[in-house]
C-alpha cells in the first residue's frame, strides 16, 4: 500500500484486432494474473511448456509487459499462428508472466529465437540472508497484548524488538483469530470461518513459497485490514488503487471494488496475498530485499530490515528523505511500530503511539 494522504483504513485495534493487455508481474512488473491459487502460484513460478501443443520450434517465457501481440511480431509470425500453437491458453489478454508459449518455428527467418528468460530468484523470493526456510510455527517467544512507542531507526541499539522476541506464528494466528476478519472498517460483512481458514492457508502457502516469513505477513494483513477480506478497495487522491486484505498498491485481489462478494472465493483470497508479497507496484518481498541496504543508511540489522520494509510497503521505497527514523514525514509515523507490536503479539490493547507529527 502507498500512501499519499492519511489512510481512513488502517486498523489500529479497531477493431478486429485484440486489445492486448500487457503482462502486469505477478513477481515483477509488465501479464495479468486472473486467479492465485497453490497451483498457479507453482506453475508461474515453474512453468512448462504447454502440453496440449506438439508444434515444433522454441518455447518461449512470457516476460514482464509482453503482450500475445509483441510476442508475435517479435517472432515474426502471426497472432493466429501463435494462437493455434497454443490451443490451451484460455484468455490472450490475461498471459502470466512466467508462462511457456510454443513459438511455431523456424523463427526470425530460420535464425533462433531470444534466449528463454530466466528470472534471478533474488528478484522473485526474499534475499537468502533473510529468507525463512520451513519455518517452525510453534517456535517463538511468549505473547505480548500490550503497546509499546517504538521510536528511531529500527536498530536493536534503539530498543526495537530482535526477531527472537516475536511472538510464534501458531500464538500469533491463535490469540486474533477470534476477532479476525470481524470488526471490520465501514461496516462490512465480517468472515465467515471457511473465509478466515482460506486466509490463514494462503499466507502459510504464499509465504513459504517466497521464503517470507509469515508472521510479517500477517502482521501486515492485521495493519491494513485486520483480515476483512471484504475490506474495500480505497483510491487516494494520487489514483493508486489498493485493494484486499494487504491493500496493496495497484493490487488485483479485491472481494469489495464498490460491492461486496459473498462468498469471497478461495482464488481471490490467494490473489490478495500473492499481491502485497509479491505483486502490486509494492510488496512485501521487494520491500525486504531493498531494506537489506538502504543507500546512505547502510545495512540492516536482521529485525530492522523488516522494520524498513513495514516502513516502504507504507509509504515507498523513496521514503528514507530525512536519515533513519522510521516515523519521518512521508509515512505513517506509527506504521512501523505498530509492526513491531504486531510481532510481540499486540492486538487487542490500547493503541498508544504518539509519534505522529499532526
Amino acid at each position: 500500500m502507498l500512501k499519499s494522504i492519511p489512510r481512513t483504513l488502517l486498523f489500529l485495534g479497531l477493431a478486429g484486432m485484440p486489445s492486448f493487455i500487457a503482462a502486469k508481474p505477478m513477481p515483477f512488473s509488465g501479464a495479468t494474473v486472473a486467479h492465485y491459487n497453490q497451483r498457479d502460484i507453482l506453475s508461474l513460478l515453474h512453468p512448462e511448456p504447454d502440453p496440449l501443443s506438439s508444434a515444433p520450434g522454441e518455447t518461449y517465457i512470457v516476460r514482464p509487459g509482453d503482450t500475445a501481440w509483441n510476442i508475435a511480431t517479435s517472432h515474426d509470425i502471426t497472432f493466429e499462428e501463435l494462437k493455434k500453437a497454443n490451443p490451451s491458453v484460455q484468455d490472450w489478454d490475461n498471459i502470466l508472466v512466467g508462462q511457456a508459449l510454443n513459438i511455431p518455428g523456424p523463427c526470425n527467418g530460420g535464425l533462433p529465437g531470444p534466449p528463454p528468460w530466466t528470472p534471478n530468484p533474488n528478484d522473485i523470493q526474499v534475499i537468502e540472508a533473510l529468507a525463512v526456510h520451513n519455518l517452525d510455527q510453534d517456535e517463538g517467544a511468549p505473547l505480548q497484548d500490550v503497546y509499546s512507542t517504538f521510536q528511531g531507526d529500527g536498530s536493536l541499539h534503539s530498543n526495537w524488538p530482535a526477531k527472537s522476541q516475536w511472538v510464534s506464528f501458531n500464538a500469533m494466528w491463535n490469540h486474533v483469530e477470534p476477532g479476525l476478519g470481524r470488526t471490520c472498517v465501514g461496516g462490512v460483512q465480517s468472515n465467515s470461518e471457511q473465509e478466515t481458514k482460506d486466509l490463514k492457508d494462503a499466507i502459510l502457502t504464499i509465504s513459504a513459497e517466497f521464503l517470507i516469513d509469515p508472521r510479517f505477513v500477517l502482521a501486515v494483513v492485521l495493519q491494513e485490514s485486520n483480515g476483512c477480506v471484504r475490506v474495500a478497495t480505497t483510491t487516494p487522491s494520487n489514483e493508486i488503487r489498493n485493494p484486499g486484505v494487504m491493500q496493496t498498491s495497484n493490487g488485483a485481489g479485491s472481494c469489495n471494488d464498490g460491492v461486496e462478494v459473498s462468498p469471497c472465493p478461495q482464488n481471490e483470497i490467494y490473489k490478495m496475498i500473492l499481491d502485497g508479497v509479491h505483486g502490486g507496484d509494492n510488496n512485501l518481498v521487494k520491500a525486504i530485499n531493498s531494506a537489506s541496504f538502504v543507500p546512505g543508511l547502510g545495512p540492516a540489522e536482521e529485525a530492522q530490515a523488516f522494520y524498513r520494509a513495514a516502513r516502504t510497503y507504507n509509504s515507498g521505497f523513496s521514503s528514507f528523505t530525512d536519515g533513519a527514523d522510521l516515523a519521518q514525514n512521508g509515512a505513517m509515523e506509527c506504521y512501523s511500530s505498530d509492526i513491531g507490536n504486531r510481532l510481540l503479539g499486540w492486538y487487542s490493547a490500547e493503541h498508544t503511539c504518539w509519534l505522529n507529527h499532526d
